[in-house]
């Protein structure tokens, strides 16, 4: 088709259907930014063919012969002439001949028909170019987007210059840092109270609720002498006594606790366990006081309700460390050691123990119902990870133990001892009798 063509816009859409196609990305850009490389699929080796002599009308395709003999379609772009008209759009993309972006357009490589786009997006957009993020407010229509959401459009540089690029909807407040938020909600990207000068030393940094700024309510300034939120004292500025906070003493109950370093009252002078709250707040609870008591994460307890002693509702929160000393006809029922916890049972001599108990990959575990210890009524899950021992002797009864895949079990229920029958899942190592 080197020479006159007649009805040569029809030639031209009978061969549309079988050139259009679409190469959407992954995100919107509003100019011609993120160009290819050179020698990829949309950005060519430098254009072969046969030139139409057609006079060259922007945005008109214009007849043209591929490499391989296949007639084809080129269109004429803003300052192209005859001479220096466009490629010509080839399927079968012969020694590189083609621009290879999937539509009719040629050179732009953006997968439309909006010639010369060349923003890579698969649509019509123009681009818009910015100096700065301010430039880019009105380049998505608010009233698309979904409730709650705003959009985040960013200037950022491209092939010409700087365009305004879709980086999609944004909601402050769901936990996902976007690209226009500095932090949302609890998630503050490692940043800290202390970063944020203003004296504070500690405390926790949270994010504002416009997710572009940080809220400094939870930080604290430790050690100017003045309490302030989240500080119980500090220095001589606060006070309080044992039974203030609700704690049983075994000194003086009007006696006034010292202000710790952190900015915390001293509770060492209390007896640990909390009246009214029953929370175990130092190392060791003793007797039924620690009863609906719980060990923080972080913590280490031991809960001693031994010789006869009661302790119900006991809780052992992920990460902390507790001890349970039930021994000597001890009760300790409602035990709930959380996924996380590390929870050791000294249910021996009559004792009883009922409840839950999770032992969590990596930690060790140990259940002594020797000498008629009742653990029955106490469901021990041994997860993937963890190593699991009970000891049952001399007529005790293990707990009713699950042993999961990768999971070490180990029973000794010598001496007329019950092991209850345990479940060993496939993968799991179960040894003893």
């Amino acid at each position: 088709m080197n020479g006159g063509c007649s009805g040569i816009r029809l030639a031209c859409l009978a061969l549309l259907p079988g050139l259009l196609g679409c190469a959407v990305g992954a995100e919107d850009t509003y100019g011609p930014g993120n160009a290819p490389a050179s020698g990829g699929i949309d950005n060519p080796a430098p254009v072969e063919g046969t030139p139409a002599a057609a006079a060259c009308t922007v945005g008109a395709p214009t007849a043209c012969t591929c490499n391989d003999g296949t007639e084809s379609i080129k269109y004429c772009e803003a300052g192209d002439t005859t001479a220096t008209f466009g490629a010509c759009d080839c399927p079968n993309d012969v020694d590189g001949q083609g621009n290879g972006d999937g539509d009719l357009a040629a050179g732009d490589g953006d997968g439309d028909l909006a010639v010369g786009d060349g923003d890579g997006d698969g649509d019509n957009s123009q681009p818009v170019s910015c100096t700065t993020d301010a430039d880019c407010g009105t380049v998505v229509d608010a009233s698309t987007l979904p409730a709650g959401a705003v959009a985040c459009v960013l200037c950022e540089p491209g092939t010409g210059g700087n365009w305004c690029v879709d980086k999609g909807a944004s909601t402050c407040g769901d936990g996902v840092v976007s690209d226009c938020e500095l932090c949302d909600s609890a998630i503050v990207g490692g940043a800290t109270c202390e970063q944020q000068g203003d004296g504070f030393n500690g405390g926790v940094l949270a994010c504002n609720d416009s997710c572009a700024g940080y809220d400094t309510a939870g930080c604290t300034r430790c050690g100017d002498g003045t309490r302030q939120p989240g500080e119980d004292c500090d220095g001589s500025d606060g006070t309080a006594t044992c039974a203030d906070l609700g704690l049983d003493t075994v000194g003086d109950p009007s006696a006034a606790l010292g202000c710790t370093g952190g900015c915390t009252f001293d509770t060492s002078p209390c007896s640990g366990c909390t009246s009214e709250t029953a929370t175990c707040i130092t190392s060791d609870c003793e007797g039924s006081a620690c009863s609906n008591s719980e060990c923080s994460t972080g913590s280490s307890c031991t809960f001693d309700c031994s010789n006869s002693g009661i302790c119900i509702g006991l809780a052992c929160a992920p990460g902390a460390e507790c001890a349970l000393k039930c021994n000597h006809s001890g009760r300790c029922e409602d035990i709930d050691c959380q996924a996380g916890s590390s929870c050791s049972f000294n249910c021996r001599d009559s004792a009883r123990c009922e409840g839950t108990a999770i032992c969590a990959a990596g930690q060790s575990c140990d259940f002594d119902c020797t000498l008629s210890g009742i653990c029955g009524g106490l469901t021990v899950t041994c997860e993937a990870g963890s190593e699991c021992n009970f000891v049952c002797q001399s007529s005790g009864t293990c707990p009713t133990a699950t042993c999961e895949a990768n999971s070490t079990c180990h029973f000794d229920c010598s001496m007329d001892g019950y092991c209850n029958s345990p479940q060993c899942d496939q993968g799991a190592t179960c040894t003893g009798n």
